[in-house]
């Protein structure tokens, strides 16, 4: 899923603030830094609501748009990419398959209400539930999981 690489352009139409600024509000790519907001709450650190307020601050927004900026949060992981689904279900034939993801909880509880893929994994965890971030998936990178 694309998740938030792309929402500026998109909030920048809505908003009229440049893409440029909001993405630097975001603390997504290109402009992430170690332990900025994105990353806290994707740990779970802070909650959605005092990331989504520090967004709007940083960005140089009113309470106003707090309701477009969650829509289009949540759009962003509405659609998979073409291939996802497919590719899922291929490697489940031959592998056990477990999902690390870096979601704070609100993503990850409407991207498992719009998606039907879940079923091919084993378990899933997300980084919120384990306050971390980039450990898990430094340490897990070179591991090899498909085994039977």
């Amino acid at each position: 899923m694309p998740g938030l690489i792309g929402i500026e352009a998109r909030l920048e139409e809505i908003t009229g603030r440049p893409r440029d600024l909001i993405a630097k509000a975001l603390g997504s790519y290109p402009y992430h830094e170690i332990d900025n907001n994105l990353e806290s709450l994707l740990k779970g650190d802070i909650t959605y609501q005092d990331y989504r307020s520090g967004f709007m601050e940083n960005a140089g927004l009113s309470e106003k748009y707090e309701e477009a900026f969650d829509k289009e949060c949540l759009k962003m992981f509405e659609s998979s990419y073409s291939h996802t689904q497919e590719m899922i279900q291929q490697v489940a034939k031959s592998c056990d398959l477990y999902l690390l993801s870096d979601h704070c909880e609100i993503w990850a509880n409407h991207i498992q209400n719009q998606h039907d893929f879940f079923r091919y994994f084993k378990g899933t965890l997300w980084s919120y539930e384990v306050g971390a971030h980039r450990k898990i998936f430094t340490r897990s990178a070179g591991m090899s999981i498909c085994r039977r």
